[in-house]
């Protein structure tokens, strides 16, 4: 008798099942990856608006001095804060800020940007 060589069917079958496990184990990753792929950039982009933010309020400073530190974009009468503000709403971005009244001669600015990505700037300032 002749003894053939080469593959089974079975051998076939496992070979082909393996495969589509890998490969949807491979897609499933891909996709997962696909999903994730610009949280980066949100984040980057959240923690741009709120050094912005910051430093507009820290210029403010500079130009009142330690008395006057508050937020000009709350009242939105700055060029700057209408622009910044109108940038942040129309890519799903809301900023916020925080300026309590100085304890023991250190007041601490928050400014928080939420939405797409999410960020927070924090300064605090010493007489």
């Amino acid at each position: 008798m002749r003894r053939c060589q080469g593959q089974t069917l079975i051998e076939l079958i496992v070979f082909i099942v393996v495969i589509g496990i890998i490969l949807a184990s491979t897609i499933y990753a891909f996709k997962a990856v696909l999903i994730y792929s610009n949280r980066p950039g949100y984040l980057l982009t959240a923690s741009q608006l709120a050094d912005a933010r910051m430093n507009i309020i820290i210029q403010q400073r500079r130009v009142n001095g330690f008395s006057g530190i508050n937020d000009p974009c709350s009242s939105g009468s700055l060029a700057a804060c209408t622009a910044l503000n109108t940038f942040a709403s129309s890519n799903g971005y809301t900023i916020s800020s925080s300026v309590p009244a100085a304890v023991n001669g250190v007041q601490v600015v928050t400014v928080t940007v939420s939405g797409m990505g999410d960020a927070t700037s924090v300064v605090r300032f010493v007489q």
